[in-house]
């Protein structure tokens, strides 16, 4: 695999990812996601709508974790062309 960075570019091999990554095997895929910043701070109970971009990730959950609680699933997004989007409400 190679890593494009600000510092410059890096060769690693497969068998170094899975063990930076914790993974099970060297048989894995990347993708890139790219989720576009709200304009605005939210307060609790408003939407917004998120939008980004999806390359080789067929499907996108978001979710939430307050410090020291579980993960919650906040929404689960397709990529159509590249591109999702999702409304959320900010929740506790």
């Amino acid at each position: 695999m190679t890593l494009i960075g600000t510092k410059g570019t890096r060769t690693v091999s497969g068998s170094s990812v899975r063990a930076a990554l914790g993974l099970r095997s060297t048989w894995f895929t990347m993708g890139t996601l790219s989720l576009t910043q709200p304009g605005r701070s939210l307060e609790y109970g408003t939407k917004t709508r998120l939008v980004g971009l999806a390359r080789g990730i067929p499907q996108v959950t978001l979710e939430s974790r307050p410090y020291g609680g579980q993960w919650k699933t906040l929404a689960v997004l397709k990529s159509r062309g590249g591109q999702v989007a999702a409304t959320l409400s900010r929740r506790r």
